[in-house]
């Protein structure tokens, strides 16, 4: 087993299968501080069900998962965030009825981040506002939002639990160009800041821009992992 002192999160040998359909096979990769790892592959490749193992919304059936170096395999969601894991979904799961600051307010009361006074949460929920780019929506209701909006109110709900990773499911799905290139210079910026980050697209020019390195998944296996900048290629070697 690797040093799980090197990685904020590891993955050892998962797998889970549903029926006789192997969704993972004995998929190993980690994560060091600091780092962006893109998660791609063909639709069915095991992309999504990966995340939801290393999220706690599934356990696998043999492997472990370590963050911080603590085992977390069998741990719910909840305790996942409260250590300072976040993700976002494809499809938005904001509450409609809230404004923007309830959704993100809710956020940071169901996670480690509530400590200080009030005023220090107040300024804690307008930091990441701004950072997102909500203030002009903050009193909106989120059913009322753009899909870019929506896009950036359920980052704006991770971060209001200061995590220390960070994943991203498909989070340029369905967007319009501009929400695309907004959304690009958040998480260039959240880069920059130094936040680790999982992303995973089906996008190989976002995750040729973004990531540090790339894990191609194919019918649930490791089919390519390395340098994002050598993604494209293996593609194109597919392809061929």
């Amino acid at each position: 087993m690797s040093d799980q002192r090197e990685y904020l999160l590891r993955a050892e040998k998962v797998s889970i299968h549903f029926g006789t359909h192997f969704a993972l096979e004995d998929i190993s990769f980690g994560v060091k501080p600091g780092e962006v790892l893109g998660i791609t592959g063909p639709n069915g490749s095991g992309k999504t069900t990966l995340i939801n193992i290393i999220s706690g919304v599934l356990h696998p059936e043999s492997g472990e998962v370590y963050f911080r170096g603590r085992r977390i395999t069998k741990m719910k969601p909840h305790q996942r965030v409260r250590m300072g894991m976040a993700r976002t979904f494809q499809h938005a799961r904001n509450i409609p009825e809230m404004s923007a600051y309830e959704n993100v307010l809710l956020a940071a009361l169901n996670s480690r981040a509530v400590k200080g006074s009030h005023r220090d949460l107040e300024g804690k929920i307008a930091g990441v506002l701004e950072k997102t780019r909500l203030v002009k929506q903050r009193d909106i209701p989120a059913g009322r939002l753009s899909s870019g909006c929506l896009r950036r109110l359920e980052i704006a709900r991770a971060l209001a639990t200061d995590p220390e990773l960070l994943i991203l499911d498909e989070p340029f799905a369905a967007l319009s160009a501009r929400e695309e290139k907004d959304l690009l210079a958040l998480l260039e910026g959240l880069k920059q800041e130094g936040l680790t980050m999982i992303i995973v697209s089906h996008r190989f020019d976002i995750l040729a821009a973004l990531a540090d390195r790339v894990l191609f998944l194919k019918d649930g296996r490791e089919a390519f992992s390395g340098p994002a900048q050598d993604t494209l290629a293996f593609v194109e070697g597919q392809r061929t």
